[in-house]
């Protein structure tokens, strides 16, 4: 294989380069890597479209010429010969008419800063040989149309560059299809998979032609919920899961990917492309920051970010970010000077306070951080910065350094412990319950312990449970040892302590909502008060967190996640009259008027609200061409499910989450 081909089969696709294959055929060639089922196909290359263009103009054409040229062409004897060859080698052909798909090959297409959603054309459906040669002259075409340039120039690409190759792929008979994400659209949340599915050809998901099903499967427990009846199963829905993932793996990165079922209940998959996941951020280069100033997600620092905005206290903390680990692994797996100097920086001022504790606070969208290495009291900077390179290559040996995951430490001292708590704040509840114990809170396991209802509004106890408490954990990991005659029926907590308990709770609802909250109270000395000696130590939710599907509902009224004027769009014209004036409307556009997608409507709309600032309500699926088009140019998008015809041009209204 050489950059000379006009042909490449699709064994090839990964070794060769994308500039003569393009991003299509490129994600097919992963999907085949992984042994994923795809249907067989060949690519038509970009080295036969710049050869036929040299051959009609003699390689003397100007760029502004290229549409106009690809338009025109008329395929040369080697190009049909070369087609016909390969679908001779195609598994299934007869000789007759087969069913194939005809898609765009662009380079710059289904890549992670360009999808191109819907931009260039794909045909699919039954066709002679003679029929193949000219639909790859058609979909060459596409790629050189008014709105493909427009998707171009927007997007900062080459306008004329000769980047169009075409896969020729059997087309199994579709009885189900859709699409996955393996991140969920308009989000950067990345731990489920989100399917849309409907009865028929996936073209009726992806070009907002038939009214869709969702399913949201869990990265970590890929349990899928009951589908219900439908040509699409369960059994379907959890082999499209492992191959998703399977494939995210390999690619490092989120896809969305086209899929469908045939009819004999086979899975096919059709297309994967990544899709858009903000990098982290190195904070200039920065390595180590203050834990109250985190953006990281690991649970374990919510107390942290909390605090940044409400009046809750944490211990003393910092962090070594995952910029570090990202200049560790850049550097072949070794720490630089300054890396060194910057974490033996960040240690010191603790190692002088005491033992020092470095805690994982890693969290990825696809592995569990429950297991990672915990330090033990560490007593020099030296110790503190072998443990960070440590826990370093843990996380590379294990695989553990995915695209999603943030791999970071809390710096903090060994905390001197009095008491223990833990609370449960309701969502809808005036009060809250406090467990208090002497020493750790392992010896809730084993330990009686104090139970106060503590009010959130004056954060006094109104009622309260004070037993005999003749043992506590005082030690972390050792057995219970005997608590001193005179505090064995006293309160674990002095009204001071359940006060500043009270507001750390009240604060943690308002920025949280109903949570699980651990805190600890310290020993005292001799700088402290009461309340600085209650600290929060953990924050969770005090139930799981249900996944929103962000379908979108619209009422009448102010207020909900945008409001305004609906005003429909069915063609350029109304396209047009945005520019009349656009303040105050919610565009909504339904395809279902038009009856099949249209590219140059979507990328006019897309270029306009772009220069509008308009919202846009999407009758249809939310991983639809349209939909995902509209968010590679940066437009609010909110898919509703109901008709709003009735609605355009009346009073305003409000849009809010289904659900």
């Amino acid at each position: 294989m050489t950059p000379a081909n006009w042909v490449v089969c699709d064994a090839d696709y990964l070794r060769a380069p994308v500039s003569l294959v393009g991003g299509k055929a490129r994600g097919l060639g992963a999907i085949l890597d992984r042994k994923a089922p795809c249907p067989p196909s060949f690519c038509v290359t970009t080295t036969a479209l710049r050869e036929c263009v040299a051959a009609l103009t003699g390689g003397t054409h100007v760029l502004g010429d290229v549409p106009e040229i690809v338009r025109d062409l008329d395929a040369p004897a080697r190009l049909d010969e070369e087609i016909r060859a390969h679908l001779r080698a195609l598994p299934g052909y007869t000789g007759g008419p087969m069913r194939l798909a005809v898609r765009s090959s662009f380079v710059s297409e289904d890549s992670r800063h360009a999808m191109s959603p819907g931009i260039y054309l794909s045909e699919i459906g039954t066709c002679t040989p003679e029929e193949v040669t000219a639909a790859v002259l058609r979909v060459w075409a596409s790629g050189y149309t008014p709105e493909a340039l427009e998707y171009r120039r927007a997007h900062g690409m080459p306008l004329f560059e000769l980047g169009m190759a075409v896969v020729v792929q059997h087309a199994p008979t579709p009885v189900a299809g859709g699409v996955a994400y393996t991140v969920l659209p308009g989000t950067d949340d990345a731990t489920a998979v989100f399917i849309e599915y409907a009865d028929g050809s996936p073209a009726g998901v992806v070009d907002n032609l038939v009214a869709v099903r969702t399913c949201v499967v869990g990265k970590r427990t890929r349990a899928v919920p009951d589908l219900g009846p439908g040509l699409f199963g369960q059994a379907h829905a959890s082999e499209l899961v492992r191959y998703s993932l399977d494939l995210e793996r390999a690619h490092d990165a989120p896809l969305d990917l086209e899929w469908l079922v045939d009819e004999q209940n086979e899975l096919w998959l059709l297309q994967a492309r990544e899709v858009p996941y903000p990098a982290l951020s190195t904070l200039a280069n920065r390595y180590v920051d203050d834990a109250r100033r985190t953006t990281l997600r690991s649970p374990k620092l919510t107390p942290f970010r909390i605090a940044a905005t409400e009046q809750v206290r944490t211990v003393p903390a910092s962090l070594i970010l995952p910029a570090a680990f990202i200049e560790f692994r850049r550097c072949g797996d070794v720490a630089t000077p300054a890396l060194l100097e910057d974490c033996r920086a960040a240690c010191l001022p603790y190692v002088e306070r005491g033992p020092v504790s470095l805690r994982s606070v890693y969290w990825s969208a696809l592995h569990s951080g429950d297991q990672m290495p915990q330090s033990g009291l560490l007593t020099t900077v030296d110790d503190c910065v072998e443990h960070i390179q440590a826990f370093w290559r843990f996380v590379r040996d294990r695989g553990l350094d995915d695209y999603t995951a943030e791999v970071a430490l809390l710096v903090c001292n060994w905390t001197d412990l009095r008491a223990s708590v833990i609370a449960t704040v309701p969502a809808d509840s005036s009060t809250a319950t406090v467990a208090a114990l002497y020493g750790q809170l392992g010896g809730l396991e084993s330990c009686a312990h104090d139970v106060y209802e503590v009010d959130l509004g004056d954060y006094n106890a109104r009622r309260e449970l004070v037993p005999d408490k003749p043992e506590a954990v005082l030690t972390p990991g050792q057995p219970p040892e005997p608590v001193a005659a005179e505090a064995r029926t006293a309160r674990v907590l002095n009204a001071a302590e359940i006060t500043a308990v009270g507001r750390n709770l009240a604060a943690i609802r308002r920025a949280q909502g109903a949570a699980r909250v651990e805190l600890l109270v310290l020993n005292e000395h001799d700088s402290a008060t009461e309340a600085d000696l209650v600290v929060t130590w953990q924050v969770s939710p005090l139930s799981p967190a249900e996944v929103a599907l962000r379908y979108y509902r619209v009422k009448p009224g102010t207020g909900g996640e945008v409001s305004g004027r609906v005003f429909a769009v069915r063609d350029l014209a109304d396209v047009r009259a945005l520019d009349d004036e656009s303040d105050g409307r919610l565009v909504y556009v339904d395809f279902a008027h038009a009856g099949s997608r249209d590219p140059a409507l979507g990328v006019a709309l897309a270029s306009a609200l772009r220069k509008s600032g308009c919202p846009v309500l999407l009758r249809g699926s939310l991983l639809s061409h349209l939909a995902a088009l509209l968010r590679d140019y940066g437009v609010p998008v909110y898919p509703v499910v109901e008709s709003l015809d009735a609605l355009a041009g009346t009073s305003v209204v409000m849009v809010e989450p289904v659900g």
